[in-house]
C-alpha cells in the first residue's frame, strides 16, 4: 500500500513538472520574441543617428520584458530542479520499499 501511496505522488510530480516545462517553453518563445523585437528596433534605426536606444520608450518596454522573462525562467528553472530533486527522492523510497516488502525467502 505504501508503494501506491508513493507512486502517485511521483506521478503527481511529474505531472506538475510537466506543466513547468511547458511553462519554460512558453517563457522561452516570448523572450525570443521579444529578442528578437529588440533587434528589428535597432536595424530599422541603425542609421538614424539620433535614435537612442537607452531612451527609446518601445526598447525600453522590450528590455524590462525581457528581463522580466529572464527572472521566469531561473523561477521556473529552480523549480524543476526542486521537483527533479522530490521525484528521484520518491524512486529511490519506492525502490527500497519493493526490496524490502517483495523479498523472497526460499528455502532449500
Amino acid at each position: 500500500m505504501t508503494i501506491m501511496a508513493l507512486d502517485v505522488q511521483k506521478n503527481y510530480l511529474t505531472l506538475e513538472k510537466s506543466d513547468l516545462e511547458y511553462e519554460m517553453e512558453v517563457c522561452s518563445s516570448q523572450k525570443s520574441t521579444v529578442s528578437n523585437g529588440l533587434t528589428t528596433l535597432a536595424t530599422q534605426h541603425s542609421n538614424d543617428s539620433s535614435f537612442d536606444m537607452d531612451t527609446n520608450p518601445q526598447a525600453l518596454v522590450l528590455e524590462q520584458l525581457q528581463k522580466m522573462y529572464d527572472t521566469q525562467s531561473s523561477s521556473i528553472d529552480s523549480q524543476l530542479k526542486a521537483i527533479n530533486s522530490q521525484i528521484e527522492s520518491f524512486q529511490k523510497t519506492i525502490d527500497n520499499n519493493v526490496k524490502t516488502e517483495c523479498k523472497l525467502s526460499i528455502s532449500v
